[in-house]
């Protein structure tokens, strides 16, 4: 009986959550060319990890850009590295010159130890994130997870509408 009910009323609260605005958690990530992160200026958030999701990240971003065009400089993208692969000496030195081969022309913020992601509760991806900054304070409206997709694609237009909405309320 307990069980019967837990299940329906867990899922609820994990759609809840998913739905709901939270503050993000802005650590200082720095990318392959060793500078720091400017969250204020970020207003997509693509995160991919190790499973070889940058081509499915790199597409997102394509599209996006494609659908905004004055929106490139506002794209950011986020690499997760799990700690177990930093433990090896050198390795580090080794993933950041990969990624600035790999991607020369966009920079990919590196997250050592999936610190962002962990606390952010990203565990799918690749994951595209909507975010809002309004003074200093940066807050999540929305969360895509998955390859890019018709489905995916609608849910992004209407959160970025919505994040254009807040804008427009708050100006």
């Amino acid at each position: 009986m307990y069980i019967k009910l837990s299940v329906p009323i867990l899922l609820l609260v994990t759609c809840f959550r998913a739905c709901a605005q939270k503050e993000l958690y802005t650590p200082t990530l720095k990318n392959q060319h060793n500078q720091e992160i400017n969250w204020e200026e970020c207003k997509y958030i693509i995160i991919g990890n190790r499973k070889g999701d940058g081509d499915t990240g790199k597409l997102w971003a394509d599209k996006i850009f494609n659908y905004k065009t004055k929106e490139k400089e506002k794209i950011c993208a986020i690499a997760t590295i799990p700690k177990w692969i930093t433990r090896t000496p050198g390795s580090k030195y080794f993933i950041q010159k990969s990624i600035f081969i790999l991607e020369k022309h966009i920079s990919v913020f590196i997250d050592w130890g999936e610190d962002f992601s962990n606390k952010n509760h990203i565990y799918e991806y690749p994951s595209l994130l909507i975010i809002y900054n309004k003074m200093g304070k940066i807050t999540e409206i929305g969360r895509i997870t998955g390859d890019y997709n018709n489905k995916n694609w609608k849910q992004f237009i209407s959160l970025s509408n919505l994040f254009n909405k807040a804008i427009k309320i708050n100006s």
